[in-house]
């Protein structure tokens, strides 16, 4: 009687692990697309380059070669945080702090941004595991032309497992406040 409640238990946990392995499984697999891989469009000129905070020494140059090649004339910065605010004395450069300080933040700023400087289009930059959240966000706030590239960041496996989380997380947060 015991041995045979012990192989039950057995064959039960061992189904409990294969689903919870297969589960797992189809969320990176689901993600691939949406954090990995997102579509991303090719830089062209546009009214403004925006670069979704935090700002750093990745992003900053990416936004500056955009402009210094020409595809913009004004460089937009998010900076949530001190980094990056030295760039903010440069002529073409304009900088805020998002209120709040969200993704969801950034984009309500530079739609006001760009209703009074007339942008048409963007180029908007951030992290590979945030384009797609971000295209959406954006684009619920900006009704212009929006260009998503990102700069690779050079995650280990714990910071992948962390930004699948939290931009998981960030995702039902945004379907659950769909406005601008």
């Amino acid at each position: 009687m015991y041995r045979g409640w012990s192989m039950r238990l057995v064959g039960r946990v061992g189904i409990a692990l294969a689903w919870v392995g297969a589960s797992f499984a189809v969320v990176v697999f689901a993600g691939l697309p949406v954090y990995v891989f997102p579509k991303t469009d090719k830089p062209r000129t546009v009214d403004a380059v925006f670069l979704l905070g935090p700002i750093n020494t990745w992003n900053l140059r990416l936004g500056e070669r955009y402009v210094e090649a020409g595809l913009a004339s004004t460089l937009v910065l998010s900076t949530p945080t001190e980094t990056g605010r030295g760039a903010c004395t440069r002529t073409y450069v304009i900088c805020f702090r998002p209120d709040p300080s969200t993704t969801q933040g950034e984009a309500q700023e530079f739609a006001r941004l760009a209703e009074i400087h007339s942008w048409d289009s963007a180029l908007v930059v951030t992290t590979t595991a945030h384009i797609t959240r971000a295209r959406m966000l954006m684009s619920r706030c900006f009704s212009g032309e929006l260009l998503m590239v990102s700069y690779w960041s050079q995650y280990d496996i714990s910071e992948w497992i962390h930004q699948y989380l939290y931009q998981t997380g960030a995702f039902f947060k945004a379907w659950l406040h769909p406005d601008c």
